[in-house]
């Protein structure tokens, strides 16, 4: 294994062999799929952590693809994006943000960073029967085609969705003051325009909740901030399907079903407690579904 920010030589002369890309190994997402990946696949490894990386980018490609790899994992937007311009080998990728609007080499294969959009629908109205609409922010630059399509899913389980669109995190106060009038939820998606900073997020949260509407939101992390539910996609489980494809990709006799796949698993968080601040009313049937409750 590699000590951040150095490359530890090359290979041994064995087949099969992977370069681990991080973008940022103190992610704590990233490193939980990294470390899933890593303990389940045998083949050699080195890695590379792009947040402390110090080499410089053309000596760091050259110093890459010297290794003798013949794989190439990349864990986040910022190393899909590296390997893309740079590598010479086969790409396989997780927790790229939006990876539809990504330009796909013809060797990359991946692990999609969001769960299908009917799951977490659903969940929305098995937990909630009497849900009727829910919010959702987003920019066109990153989640375009994924509105229209999450209108359509939303529609199959009898919940309209109303998007409101952002330019920037600046627009969230005018965006949200006509948005949640109109709807009995927000959900929080993984926009980077929305959830440009810290402050924006914190904003977000506060209005919603002097206008008592609960969030919905995509990453346990928000729980802190007030989120009433979280549905997330399961970080080890994502490194064990990468490790799965990495393996299919290197191996020539193995058929590739999909270039891309679904997260298999996932967590619900529900947070009982705030839920008593708002309006809606729970399916305590339902509950045998949830993860973790907080109380």
């Amino acid at each position: 294994m590699l000590t951040p920010g150095c490359i530890e030589g090359a290979f041994a002369d064995s087949a099969g062999r992977i370069v681990v890309l991080n973008s940022n190994g103190a992610v704590k997402k990233y490193a939980v799929i990294e470390e899933a990946f890593r303990a389940n696949i045998d083949n050699p490894i080195v890695r590379v952590d792009l947040a402390t990386e110090q080499t410089p980018p053309d000596a760091l490609k050259e110093r890459l693809n010297s290794t003798g790899a013949d794989l190439i994992f990349a864990i986040g937007s910022s190393a899909y994006q590296w390997a893309y311009r740079n590598a010479q080998q086969p790409v396989v990728f997780s927790s790229v943000l939006n990876w539809r609007r990504q330009r796909l080499r013809d060797d990359a294969y991946g692990i999609a960073n969001e769960l299908p959009l009917g799951m977490p629908l659903s969940m929305f109205r098995y937990l909630f029967p009497e849900l009727k609409s829910v919010g959702v922010l987003y920019s066109e630059t990153f989640h375009k085609e994924w509105v229209a399509e999450a209108t359509a899913a939303a529609a199959d389980v009898h919940i309209e969705l109303v998007g409101a669109k952002i330019d920037s995190s600046s627009d969230i106060g005018d965006a949200l003051s006509k948005l949640l009038p109109r709807v009995d939820a927000l959900w929080l998606i993984s926009d980077p325009i929305v959830l440009d900073n810290e402050q924006a997020a914190t904003e977000l949260f506060k209005q919603c909740d002097a206008r008592r509407k609960p969030v919905f939101a995509y990453d346990d992390v928000y729980m802190k901030l007030g989120a009433v539910l979280a549905i997330t996609a399961d970080s080890s489980t994502m490194g064990i399907q990468a490790a799965k494809l990495a393996e299919d990709v290197l191996s020539a006799s193995n058929t590739i079903a999909e270039r891309v796949e679904s997260p298999a698993g996932s967590s619900i968080t529900l947070n009982l407690g705030r839920l008593q601040h708002y309006s809606i009313t729970l399916n305590r049937q339902a509950l045998g579904s949830v993860n973790r409750v907080i109380e």
